[in-house]
């Protein structure tokens, strides 16, 4: 707009400056005039030679242009000259990029009319400035230096759980056997709601944690599934799957015998009066039952849709130095059937101690096999027979 305003007041004093010249040099006291001042000084109107007026003498009136494309030449030989220090003091504004011509620079049809139609005989052609790339953009408080060296964006970050699922799928490939790396891999697949356990995924697994990997993952389904439906359940319906998943795992436990005692009476599982293992005399036969608890028991059901459970229990005695003192020559066999399920399981027995034994420690062995899981279970209990 500075720019803009000087060139109009530059044309206009130019336009009027030589329009008072035209004027003046028009008037005929400007010869008189030159002539009067010639003789005061000694010179006089002949020695001057012919008329001082060239645009008057009849040999140059073809060379000398009209007074109008006279003054329009005028006007842009000063336009040209100032057209640099315009510029100059354009691109020392604040505010504006040195070298951006794009923000201050008028656009072609809001130039002076007269710079369109005319261009100076002897003037230079005009080369065509193509504007520079727009610049980046700055964050807020930055100068144009320290915005030349950002050079691209930041790469866009990984999400979290696409790494982690990597990270774990991986592991899990290159330890094909690796139970807590097939875990983390399933469990993962369980969280993104795909369908668990995936078998192709286990097949290197040994068949014990097949088993217990497929009891968890179907316990977690039939729990969220169950939440799912009913939000509102009651306590004891939550809890039936991981109870479920309990019962599962517990045939593929190692089978142990946790209680092991000689009472004087048994009513039921874990009552019972236990006897003094010490109190036993020698030389005459002496009952006693023999309450064993038993863990992690199969059971299964038959075609009758009964819960079964077969165990077979033998007993012998040993002396302090390995020798056998006495025992079952062959094994008894329990068979158990009930509607429901069974968590719990002991075994009563009458025992009778031969009076032969002789005043010492032994040591009473118990052995239970589970028919149906094919495991081993031992216990012993120390026996005193006293004297007489």
């Amino acid at each position: 707009m500075k720019r803009r305003c000087l060139l109009v007041g530059l044309t206009l004093t130019l336009a009027a400056g030589g329009c008072q010249n035209l004027f003046n040099s028009s008037k005929p006291s400007d010869a008189t005039t030159s002539a009067t001042r010639s003789a005061e000084h000694g010179v006089s109107f002949a020695d001057a030679g012919p008329t001082t007026n060239p645009a008057k003498t009849p040999g140059n009136a073809r060379d000398v242009p009209p007074p109008a494309q006279l003054l329009e030449q005028k006007v842009m030989e000063g336009a040209q000259r100032l057209e640099p220090l315009m510029q100059k003091r354009h691109d020392l504004e604040p505010g504006v990029e040195p070298g951006d011509r794009s923000a201050a620079a008028p656009a072609p049809e809001q130039r002076p009319q007269i710079s369109q139609r005319i261009e100076p005989a002897n003037a230079p052609p005009a080369t065509q400035q193509v504007p520079p790339p727009p610049a980046p953009a700055m964050a807020p408080g930055w100068t144009a230096n320290q915005a030349s060296y950002v050079v691209a964006p930041p790469a866009i970050a990984r999400s979290p759980l696409d790494s982690l699922e990597q990270k774990v799928h991986q592991r899990a490939t290159e330890n094909p056997r690796d139970l807590a790396a097939q875990i983390d891999d399933q469990l993962l697949m369980f969280v993104q709601n795909r369908p668990v356990p995936q078998l192709e995924g286990l097949s290197s697994l040994a068949a014990e944690d097949q088993e217990i990997l497929s009891a968890t993952l179907d316990a977690l389904s039939n729990l969220r599934n169950l939440l799912r439906s009913d939000s509102g359940a009651l306590e004891s319906r939550k809890v039936r799957p991981l109870l479920d998943l309990a019962d599962r795992l517990r045939a593929e436990g190692e089978l142990t015998i946790p209680t092991l005692a000689l009472c004087s009476r048994v009513d039921g599982f874990g009552v019972y009066e236990p006897m003094d293992a010490g109190h036993f005399k020698a030389g005459r036969e002496q009952q006693a039952i023999l309450y064993c608890e038993i863990d992690n028991f199969a059971s299964k059901q038959d075609e009758k849709r009964l819960w079964t459970t077969r165990l077979q229990e033998q007993i012998t005695l040993y002396t302090e130095s390995g020798v056998r003192a006495w025992g079952e020559d062959k094994p008894r066999e329990t068979r158990d059937e009930s509607r429901n399920k069974r968590r719990d399981f002991f075994l009563v027995k009458m025992v009778t101690l031969p009076a032969t034994l002789a005043p010492g420690r032994y040591i009473l062995k118990v052995t239970i096999v589970d028919e149906q899981a094919q495991r081993i279970a031992e216990g012993t209990l120390p026996v005193q027979v006293g004297g007489q």
